[in-house]
């Protein structure tokens, strides 16, 4: 049986009737930023979005018979369904694509909210939190901007650690499996699940869920008519389309010749796998005895979500966002780490610039120190004696 874990907490500073309006401002005021920003045309959007929205459009799911995107399934269903919005109900194509990542948005706040409160069940925190992500600038230009679907998979993520937190293993692992049949950036955390299977806090039968998962994912495109083959390709295809070392993310590779990709690029696959199994060896040693702290599990989150992709070759400028995320969600668990939250927000909204602007404010290869920077703290954290297991 699964233990649910103890938490600390605080008083709230302000009266029901304030934090209530506190709220509803705060929300009120994302909801109109995102909007504003949602007639935005990124070069995703107007390239691939608006043509798969039209293919949706006009075929329904008869689209799925013949190849028409290069994005999971699970996605497409969203797409499809906000095919029914435009333009009756809402008379922008951009705004009804971008509907899909906003429901995502306020799902994730939710999320964060019921984590933070798990860490701190009477303080402020919590909702101070979930305001805080709505407008982070990578949050609101993920979606709003660039219209993008990084927070569908994120939130899985977010559910996947409340669930482990909760001391709910089989419900994790679900959660777990969404993710994947979403992005195949899930996998960042990946190592973090084999080291809880390890310690025992998840069970190792619950691995049939992804399966399972994955099966019930792909139905709904298997019965329009979609071959399996077809279906299980996407989550490979853009591994095998971009022969290039980084797509404009902050990592390492930004210090790397480019035009040597077949040089680099098994060295880089390599090196992360050895990357992968210290990891898990270190974490197991440290836990020995099969516990691990609420303070200590959302770390380990935090560092796979900025180690892995940091060593990866072919990593695009937003594989950073589930590390944005996570960082700020640590901030408000351990403060005097908040910096890391804004090393990890900076690497990423500069790299988007080029791709939505085409500006470059920082230079990439400078961008990566930033990474780094979090890297060495968070591993200095989890190793040092003197780490304190509360903010």
């Amino acid at each position: 049986m699964n233990r649910p874990i103890k938490y600390y907490g605080h008083t709230s500073l302000l009266p029901i009737n304030k934090k209530f309006l506190f709220i509803v401002v705060g929300i009120a005021l994302s909801v109109a930023i995102r909007l504003f920003l949602s007639d935005f045309i990124s070069g995703d959007l107007g390239g691939f979005l608006f043509s798969w929205f039209d293919k949706l459009s006009q075929s329904g799911m008869a689209a799925f018979k013949q190849p028409f995107s290069d994005y999971p399934p699970g996605f497409l269903y969203g797409l499809f369904l906000s095919t029914k919005l435009y333009p009756g109900v809402i008379a922008s194509k951009a705004l009804s694509i971008k509907l899909i990542s906003f429901a995502g948005d306020y799902t994730g706040a939710y999320l964060i909210y019921q984590i933070l409160k798990l860490y701190a069940p009477q303080g402020l925190r919590p909702t101070v939190g979930s305001l805080v992500f709505l407008f982070a600038p990578t949050v609101v230009f993920n979606s709003a901007v660039w219209g993008q679907c990084d927070i569908l998979f994120t939130t899985a993520m977010l559910f996947f650690l409340y669930y482990v937190l909760k001391g709910e293993g089989r419900a994790a692992m679900i959660a777990y499996a969404i993710g994947c049949s979403l992005k195949l950036q899930s996998l960042f955390l990946f190592p973090l699940v084999f080291v809880l299977l390890r310690l025992k806090i998840c069970r190792w039968r619950d691995l049939l869920w992804p399966p399972a998962i994955f099966f019930l994912f792909f139905t709904p495109a298997l019965i329009a008519g979609s071959p399996f083959r077809e279906i299980w390709h996407i989550y490979f295809h853009q591994i095998e389309t971009y022969e290039s070392l980084t797509l404009g993310a902050a990592t390492l590779y930004q210090w790397f010749p480019d035009n040597r990709f077949q040089l680099f690029f098994v060295p880089g696959i390599l090196g992360c796998l050895f990357a992968v199994c210290l990891y898990i060896f270190l974490i197991e040693e440290r836990h020995e005895n099969g516990t691990l702290q609420p303070v200590e599990l959302l770390r380990y989150a935090v560092l796979a979500s900025i180690l892995f992709p940091f060593l990866l070759p072919k990593m695009h400028d937003r594989y950073f966002y589930l590390a944005d995320v996570l960082t700020l969600l640590y901030a408000f668990v351990v403060p005097r780490r908040a910096y890391i939250a804004l090393l990890m927000t900076a690497a990423s909204f500069f790299s988007y610039l080029p791709f939505l602007f085409g500006k470059t404010i920082i230079p990439a290869p400078y961008l990566s120190f930033l990474p780094l920077i979090a890297i060495y703290v968070l591993g200095k954290d989890i190793f040092s004696e003197r780490t304190a297991l509360a903010p």
